[in-house]
């Protein structure tokens, strides 16, 4: 089964290399089911965002796209550039696909499915981030507390933990988006956790 990437690069090669800003927004829209013609676009060399209306984003990202080559761009170059305009980064959603993370950013969910056990908030322009259990975590343990590991592996990541909310919560002291890096070493935590909890659900059912 082809990834979502996949997918987007596969309807991508049947533009060859005459894919317009609206084909690729078009194509993100199909396979990702994101608008992006809805999302902010971020200023130019700051990591804030501008307001947007229908067709702002469009000819953003036209004009973007235009200044790099785009005939010989890649789908991934063409998703970092997307990453670069918007800060939405769908090689990292792709990558989530069937992981049991939920996803809620840019005032939406990004990726989300009801086997999800935990939830990831990133609040305006992605200055702060907020984890906790979904529903279905509390089905199969009766509670929302996480595991203590994950809790310890936050915390070191700078994260606070809420014990009455069991939520975790992170603010970049700068006021600035939260960069990927930071994002990669929070969902690897999340990675970790689930890969545990089903180690022992499954261990315990058997």
């Amino acid at each position: 089964m082809m990834t979502k990437s996949e997918q987007m690069d596969k309807l991508l090669e049947t533009y060859g290399s005459g894919a317009s800003g609206a084909d690729i927004i078009a194509v993100v829209r199909q396979v990702f089911a994101i608008q992006l013609e809805w999302m902010p676009v971020l200023a130019a060399d700051t990591d804030t965002e501008t307001s947007t209306y229908e067709g702002s984003a469009n000819a953003a990202f036209e004009a973007y796209i235009e200044s790099h080559d785009r005939k010989t761009a890649s789908g991934v170059d063409i998703r970092q550039w997307i990453n670069q305009l918007f800060g939405i980064n769908l090689d990292a959603l792709s990558a989530l696909e069937g992981k049991q993370i939920s996803m809620f950013s840019k005032g939406r969910w990004m990726i989300q499915s009801s086997d999800d056990l935990f939830a990831v908030h990133t609040g305006p322009h992605d200055v702060d981030v907020q984890i906790s259990a979904t529903v279905r975590y509390v089905e199969l343990t009766g509670s929302s507390e996480p595991p203590q590991a994950l809790i310890t592996d936050l915390s070191r990541l700078g994260y606070e933990y809420d014990s009455q909310s069991f939520c975790f919560r992170y603010a970049d002291p700068a006021g600035k988006a939260v960069p990927d890096s930071f994002k990669g070493h929070t969902i690897k935590a999340l990675l970790d956790a689930i890969r545990e909890f089903n180690r022992r659900v499954l261990f315990a059912e058997g």
